[in-house]
């Protein structure tokens, strides 16, 4: 049985000039180990159900797989008739760094197609130095990346198919907003686009375009724009608990937050089930 105390939280929101791909360093940034509490955690499966009204939308399920340092190894969602529209699995060397993530996708009428990013590493100073990603075994992009005298990523040149570079991605550490600032320019050296994410998903993290408030045990209440008079509108999760911690169910909602921060017009959108695997 799990704990019925439902607490709220928000979407994390990334922030954008224009529009532009995800930096290719997110795709080594955003590997983190799940914050799962209450012990190592082997699997979780997650029904999805849609509950806007009258917008059709199909159930899925995704179940995925974790390895003892709580990093994701494989993820595999289906359909409504219980076929797989997208596997993917996450590969590591003995110090838990990524090495390959590969991806096969059912994309409509195209049909399965197939992506592989591929991390490498100095030989020297085992820090990150290249990442590639291949479509259907062509190269797409690539990333040369230098890193600091810790070995946390702060440059990027940004390559496309052909080799020509397209993009460079400085990279910030805002340790006191648990924050990482990605800025990508032009070659031109005109911004592009800003993108924010956590330094560790464990911990809450802020930043000056979001306005965000958290429960006493740490878990997001509300996020919204700030500043922005005119896009009023922001995601509101509300979760129930099992015994460890962990949510077992989430529903979230769009909702309006008025000037002084009030929630209005609750509207729910989808509902998600997921049951945690220990051990």
């Amino acid at each position: 049985m799990f704990n019925k105390t439902i607490v709220t939280t928000g979407l994390i929101l990334a922030t954008c000039l224009g529009a532009f791909a995800q930096p290719i360093i997110n795709h080594y940034l955003n590997i983190q180990p799940e914050p799962f509490k209450g012990g190592r955690v082997s699997a979780v499966i997650e029904s999805h159900e849609l509950m806007i009204n009258n917008v059709a939308g199909q159930p899925f399920t995704v179940e995925k797989r974790y390895n003892n340092a709580q990093l994701i190894v494989s993820e595999t969602s289906t359909g409504k008739a219980s076929g797989a529209n997208l596997t993917r699995t996450w590969e590591y060397d003995h110090k838990n760094r990524p090495v390959l993530i590969t991806t096969k996708q059912f994309v409509n009428i195209l049909g399965w197609k197939n992506e592989r990013i591929e991390f490498a590493y100095n030989d020297t100073t085992n820090f990150l130095k290249s990442i590639k990603v291949f479509k259907e075994d062509a190269i797409d992009i690539s990333g040369n990346v230098k890193c600091d005298d810790k070995g946390s990523p702060i440059y990027v040149e940004v390559f496309n198919s052909k080799g020509a570079h397209t993009s460079t991605e400085k990279i910030y550490y805002l340790p006191a907003n648990n924050l990482v600032k990605i800025m990508v320019y032009k070659i031109n050296n005109q911004l592009s686009g800003i993108t924010n994410v956590p330094l560790d998903n464990s911990k809450p993290f802020t930043h000056s375009t979001l306005n965000r408030e958290y429960y006493s045990n740490g878990d997001i209440m509300l996020d919204s724009i700030n500043g922005n008079n005119k896009i009023n509108q922001a995601y509101y999760y509300e979760y129930e608990y099992d015994s460890k911690g962990n949510w077992v169910v989430k529903t979230t909602y769009q909702v309006n937050v008025t000037k002084s921060n009030k929630i209005r017009n609750k509207k729910a959108e989808e509902k998600t089930t997921r049951q945690v695997i220990y051990g």
